[in-house]
């Protein structure tokens, strides 16, 4: 507000010597000005370095109402529905995919027994804004009582991806000072887009479990639907890869 009243209405002409700016915001002024990453080698080598493999690339999509649908939830409690996962167990390793849409009565047994099999007991768990992911982690421990320990294992084993960002090891003028991945990867891997998905949001995946569970479409309007919601939850976690080999790259050719 004081920018505006002393006449500052454009990044570039906010002045870098003014002591109000915290250090995330001096440093999209920066990037603005110079228009190139401003890259912090040693902490971003030190958080690719706290990863061990084999690395577990996770997303869930969810469904939140005001009526559970199935016992032992709370209103508006997220139903993990969906997940998608992206196993690299070493770097030169094949990558590997596994994921699933679950319709029809409670999904969290059925989603706990697939990330069972196929999440080991060592190796990372990475997310995008993992506070998300391990919120449905510890609420499916309690579902799922027989895989308590796993999900609560899962909580300590997972690694934000997004801190990176968030914690300005990586900067980036295409970001706008935003860090989440619908954002950060069209500056990264301008290759891979959400743009002309049928599915392309969180949002819409909601819609589509809604529209399955309630049957508003059928047939193979339905079938349609359920491949474009697993295409959208890979591309999630499928972003999440490209994103850390871009980081990985950076590290290597520093």
């Amino acid at each position: 507000e004081e920018l505006l009243h002393a006449g500052v209405l454009d990044v570039k002409d906010v002045p870098l010597n003014d002591d109000r700016l915290t250090e995330k915001k001096l440093n999209q002024v920066k990037v603005h000005l110079s228009g190139e990453p401003l890259i912090d080698i040693d902490g971003l080598a030190e958080e690719l370095n706290k990863l061990e493999y084999p690395l577990y690339f996770l997303d869930y999509e969810t469904y939140p109402t005001a009526i559970p649908p199935f016992s032992g939830y709370r209103p508006y409690q997220h139903i993990v529905f969906q997940y998608s996962l992206h196993v690299l167990e070493a770097p030169d390793a094949e990558l590997k995919h596994f994921g699933d849409l679950i319709l029809g009565g409670d999904p969290s047994p059925k989603i706990a027994e697939a990330l069972a099999s196929h999440i080991g007991a060592r190796g990372t768990v990475i997310s995008w804004s993992k506070a998300f992911e391990n919120s449905r982690n510890k609420e499916m421990a309690g579902l799922v009582p027989e895989h308590r320990e796993f999900f609560l294992n899962l909580v300590a084993r997972t690694y934000d991806l997004m801190d990176i960002v968030e914690h300005q090891h990586y900067v980036h003028p295409g970001f706008m000072g935003r860090a989440s991945i619908k954002k950060v990867l069209p500056v990264l891997v301008p290759s891979l887009s959400y743009k002309e998905m049928p599915v392309k949001s969180g949002t819409d995946a909601i819609e589509g479990y809604r529209q399955l569970t309630r049957e508003t479409i059928v047939g193979e309007a339905a079938e349609q639907k359920q491949r474009d919601m697993l295409e959208y939850c890979k591309l999630d976690t499928l972003a999440m890869v490209e994103i850390w080999r871009h980081f990985r790259g950076v590290v290597a050719g520093a």
